[in-house]
Formats: C-alpha cells, sequence, structure tokens
C-alpha cells in the first residue's frame, strides 16, 4: 500500500466489527504465550550453554539473587508496559520507573562493588572474572 490516502480505507476494514476485549482474557493470553517463550529460552540456554558448573555455590550468594531479581524487574516492567500501551489510553509511567529504579540499583551495586576493591582489579572483576559465567 504506497498511497496513503488508502490508509484510512486500510484501518476501517481492520477495525470493522472490532470487539473490546476483557483484561482477563488478554492476561491469559499474554501469560500463555510468554510462558511458552520461557521455556524455549530455557532449553535454548541449556542446550547452547548448559548448567552454570558452580551453580550450588552460586545459589546462595546475594549476588546471584539480586541479578536474578534485575531480570525479574525488567521483565515484569516490559509485560506491564506491553500490556498497558496495547491500549489505547495505555501509559506506561509506574513500568518506566521500576525498570529505572531498578537499573539505578544495580548501577549503585556495581559502584559499591568497585569500590570496595583496589582500581587495578576493576578490570578484572568487571570484564575476566564474572563475564564468562554471568550471562
Amino acid at each position: 500500500m504506497s498511497d496513503p490516502k488508502q490508509l484510512p480505507a486500510l484501518v476501517d476494514r481492520l477495525a470493522f466489527d472490532l470487539q473490546p476485549i476483557g483484561w482477563a482474557t488478554v492476561w491469559r493470553r499474554v501469560l500463555g504465550t510468554l510462558g511458552i517463550c520461557a521455556l524455549a529460552s530455557l532449553a535454548a540456554v541449556l542446550w547452547l550453554w548448559g548448567v552454570r558448573p558452580d551453580i550450588a555455590a552460586a545459589l546462595p550468594t546475594m549476588a546471584f539473587w539480586a541479578k536474578e531479581s534485575f531480570a525479574a524487574a525488567l521483565a515484569l516492567a516490559g509485560v506491564t508496559a506491553m500490556l498497558r500501551l496495547a491500549r489505547p489510553d495505555g501509559r506506561a509511567r509506574g513500568p518506566a520507573r521500576l525498570a529505572f529504579g531498578a537499573a539505578m540499583i544495580m548501577a549503585l551495586l556495581a559502584i559499591l562493588q568497585l569500590g570496595m576493591n583496589p582500581g587495578d582489579l576493576w578490570r578484572h572483576l568487571v570484564m575476566v572474572k564474572t563475564a564468562a559465567v554471568c550471562p
């Protein structure tokens, strides 16, 4: 459709007999799809990289759970923003604040971690020691 004059006709055809659906239906569809995608991602990660060799030692550490919480906060913010912005009057200020807050907390934790170590160890902390196992 290269003619911009045809765009209103396309929108009218797409919106013809459009019926709103409830939040429960939207949540059920989105969460169902996300569940399938999460399982596919987990299978891909396990197939490509396997389980961390030091997972038993990592589980009780605060660093492990901080990273997991960060990923969960970003995922929650993203899904919530997607659901809100899918509506014509949707706004995503709350999810944006959650994502920004999570990023700021992680930045603060990184600065504190670097500050507790001598400067000559920073490169090792950032790139060498954890880069191979963090992802």
